[in-house]
């Protein structure tokens, strides 16, 4: 029998706005394992992300430099997608279902280091966003954007529409990129059938890698062999590149947040794959 082994690390790195001197991404955390999926809180002063130092995917955070290191979850699982509340005392994160068929959409209380999982009648979950009061729980399901609250009363279908990430910008606004659809969007959550497109298709197709701001969206896009960093700000409507990188550098499946105290982004880097081919000889093999 050959098989192979397949290994992928991902890291996190951060880059420096407005500097004088033009930078680069530099790696946050030095270290072997893989650590991936970033989101920063104001209200915690922490950035929580999913390490794989003991071996799983877990639920860790850090200061805004990577240091003061807490591990959060002992779930032995895949944990996914981790994004901060409102007032930083919870985090909502994907994590497999008992039977490890889906996931299911779980709270993390940091006040008394409870976890639970939201009640819903669904298979699979996309990635969490916290709504504006910090009371529920956006994702995508097989239904569209639905509403997941924290009393676990039943969940509600916001809109048709898919949404791959999703960041409250008001009550009543949501600010989405959607699966397999181009540019930005934002629906109003009072009327739900009212949807604007904030950037335009051919200008936004970052499906994961955009941060939102008060003045704007920080988003990754692709051209050729490189890769580059933009900025698109609100008030202008003007798109600014910022950094150029090998196409290969960002994770499509990563994620990118936006620290306010040190001007700078933090994002995911995709890992080089690495495959070892095995040649498995046994007895029982003819």
């Amino acid at each position: 029998m050959v098989y192979h082994q397949y290994r992928r690390q991902f890291q996190m790195a951060y880059f420096s706005l407005g500097d004088k001197v033009p930078g680069s991404l530099f790696p946050l955390l030095y270290s072997g394992i893989s650590h991936r999926n970033p989101h920063y809180s104001p209200e915690a002063g922490r950035i929580v992300f999913v390490s794989s130092d003991t071996g799983y995917n877990e639920i860790w955070t850090s200061d805004i430099k990577g240091q003061k290191l807490e591990q959060h979850t002992q779930l032995k699982s895949r944990v996914a997608y981790p994004r901060w509340s409102p007032d930083g005392s919870k985090i909502a994160f994907i994590a497999p279902d008992d039977r490890n068929e889906g996931n299911r959409i779980f709270i993390l209380d940091l006040t008394n280091k409870n976890i639970t999982a939201l009640a819903s009648s669904y298979h699979n979950h996309g990635r969490p966003s916290w709504n504006w009061q910090g009371t529920a729980v956006f994702a995508s399901t097989s239904d569209g954007i639905t509403e997941f609250y924290l009393d676990n009363s039943a969940p509600k279908v916001i809109s048709p529409l898919s949404m791959a990430v999703g960041f409250a910008k008001s009550a009543t606004e949501l600010v989405f990129s959607r699966y397999g659809v181009n540019g930005l969007w934002l629906i109003n959550l009072a009327q739900p059938e009212e949807v604007t497109q904030l950037i335009s298709s051919k200008v936004f197709r970052s499906g994961n890698n955009w941060a939102m701001t008060a003045d704007g969206v920080y988003f990754k896009s692709s051209n050729g062999n490189e890769q580059r960093l933009n900025y698109w700000e609100a008030s202008s409507q003007q798109v600014t590149p910022l950094l150029r990188v090998p196409r290969s550098s960002l994770s499509g499946f990563g994620s990118m947040t936006y620290i306010p105290e040190s001007n700078r982004l933090v994002m995911t880097l995709d890992g080089f794959p690495q495959r070892d081919i095995i040649l498995l000889k046994h007895k029982l093999l003819k």
